[in-house]
């Protein structure tokens, strides 16, 4: 699986939360103040090339598809930052509801 850069992240957080959408619907909903059109269209197509969006041409206009969904990037996420800080460690999950910083995040 392909990972996200913090401005690709952004753009598929707000992708999952609107269910896919049209580009315009998506630059909406990013702020159009803070990023331009042409930009976006340089990231979504970035996002399709990375397998998270499928454009379906409705019209003349493209519709992104979600094809990663949030909860499974997520996991993959999760799996790959402890298998780079943590080399597999059994007693990662031991370690993590300990951790009283996290359980102070999360309201544990």
């Amino acid at each position: 699986m392909n990972y996200l850069t913090d401005k690709e992240e952004e753009i598929m957080l707000c992708i999952w939360e609107l269910g896919g959408g049209y580009m315009k619907d998506i630059h909406e909903k990013l702020d159009p103040e803070k990023i331009h059109r042409n930009t976006l269209s340089t990231y979504l197509k970035i996002l399709v090339e990375k397998g998270f969006i499928r454009p379906e041409k409705h019209l003349r206009i493209h519709f992104y598809q979600i094809e990663i969904g949030k909860e499974d990037y997520a996991i993959q996420y999760l799996i790959r930052f402890a298998d780079r800080y943590y080399k597999k460690d059994k007693n990662l999950a031991k370690k993590i509801a300990k951790n009283k910083k996290i359980k102070k995040h999360f309201h544990l």
